[in-house]
């Protein structure tokens, strides 16, 4: 995870104060960056689609937090799902900050969601010619056979944490909010490359219906990830504990949580497939997501559910 750095107490005028929270790039342990991920990235596509971009975002984020003076007036060191939070609920907050810690976070999500190295072919990373581009049949029988979400959890049933065992399962909620694997897989791949311009497109869970369901948010966006309950407590903190009401935010269970997420700015693409290589680049992702990442975050919502 992101995260700010140690908080440094410093006296002025024999008071106590603390310095505002920077942020610096996470290392992401799955991640090899001389080697890039055989299989999707090489180090210098990897380069650009994390490293430099991600330098770039923090080193934005830590200026707008520097000169945003509403930051002083928050008690305690924010985290970057504080900022998240904080551009929600204060209206004078800088859209800077909100534009660069959606960035960050994004980005990071969807890092940290893939294998060190794809499943499948390690051949298929390079530029992708105009006869390569054009749409081929779908191989039913060998579409997700390099990295299957349901081969997977049922090949790891026994590292399920105690306590599941009367929850949902995300292999079970997969057919049920898909119908099968093959489908979840093609409509993922479908409404990424859909996306024009920039943006991610989100694997989600929704408490309140206990569905999953895919979404992109363009740019720099976020899904929906607080309920009405953070908000509100948010925003009393933030106003030293008055009373802040948010008549306008969803109920407590209109929000989601995330799962995973894919990147499609063209940062993420271009250097290692071209222009027309989005869909090469989008199936080599699908090959490198880590399940087991993904059904610990699932496994999270299910506690005490």
């Amino acid at each position: 995870m992101i995260r700010s750095c140690a908080r440094a107490a410093v006296r002025s005028a024999g008071q106590l104060q603390f310095k505002r929270s920077l942020f610096n790039v996470a290392e992401v342990k799955n991640v090899s960056l001389p080697n890039g991920i055989p299989g999707l990235y090489t180090a210098e596509g990897l380069d650009k689609a994390w490293t430099s971009v991600q330098s770039h975002a923090v080193e934005q984020l830590n200026s707008a937090i520097s000169r945003n003076k509403a930051l002083s007036n928050v008690g305690s060191a924010l985290s970057l799902r504080d900022l998240l939070l904080f551009s929600k609920t204060s209206p004078e907050f800088d859209v800077d900050i909100s534009y660069y810690a959606g960035q960050v976070y994004s980005n990071e999500f969807a890092v940290s969601s893939l294998l060190s190295e794809a499943k499948g072919p390690q051949d298929q990373v390079g530029r992708v010619s105009y006869s390569q581009s054009r749409a081929t049949p779908i191989d039913i029988n060998n579409t997700v056979q390099h990295n299957s979400l349901l081969k997977h959890i049922e090949s790891n049933k026994t590292e399920e944490p105690t306590g599941l065992a009367q929850q949902q399962t995300l292999d079970k909620l997969v057919l049920n909010s898909f119908e099968s694997e093959v489908s979840f897989r093609e409509l993922f791949l479908t409404q990424a490359e859909a996306i024009f311009s920039g943006g991610y497109t989100w694997l989600v869970y929704h408490k309140g219906v206990k569905q999953l369901f895919l979404m992109n948010t363009y740019g720099w966006g976020v899904p929906p990830i607080f309920s009405s309950r953070d908000l509100q407590s948010f925003a009393s903190q933030a106003t030293g504990g008055a009373a802040a009401a948010v008549n306008s935010q969803p109920s407590t269970e209109d929000y989601v949580v995330p799962l995973l997420s894919v990147s499609v700015w063209q940062h993420a693409y271009l250097h290692d497939y071209g222009v027309l290589g989005k869909r090469k680049y989008l199936e080599n992702v699908w090959n490198s997501i880590d399940w087991r990442v993904v059904t610990q975050r699932f496994n999270e919502t299910q506690r005490g559910a």
